[in-house]
């Protein structure tokens, strides 16, 4: 987390706002990962916000299946049903066949465990 902090800041200082988005949304979901929900909802939103303003559609995609993950963990089915199929729209828009594969897999093995 530290690093991807430093990172932050270095992107910050040089006006990298691609590196901006994609280091808020590591920061994103290494919280998700940990379980710290607020944050991980804080620095998802902050990095979907900036990869949205930018254009960057495979980073928006990354994003929101994260924060679907996020939702679903919260118990906010329909917030993360929406969430993931916009990750999915953005994935097929794309021809991001190995990232749509992957995130119906986690979704289904998240079905099966829910």
């Amino acid at each position: 987390e530290r690093l991807y902090r430093q990172c932050l800041t270095i992107k910050e200082e040089l006006g990298d706002r691609k590196g901006m988005a994609s280091s808020w949304g590591s920061l994103g979901e290494n919280e998700l990962k940990r379980g710290n929900l607020e944050l991980a909802e804080v620095y998802s939103q902050r990095g979907l916000e900036i990869a949205q303003e930018i254009g960057d559609t495979y980073l928006a995609a990354e994003i929101y299946w994260v924060l679907a993950q996020l939702y679903r963990q919260r118990g906010n089915i329909n917030l993360a049903q929406q969430h993931y199929e916009t990750s999915h729209q953005l994935f097929t828009q794309l021809g991001a066949n190995k990232d749509i594969e992957k995130i119906e897999k986690e979704w289904g093995n998240l079905d099966a465990l829910g």
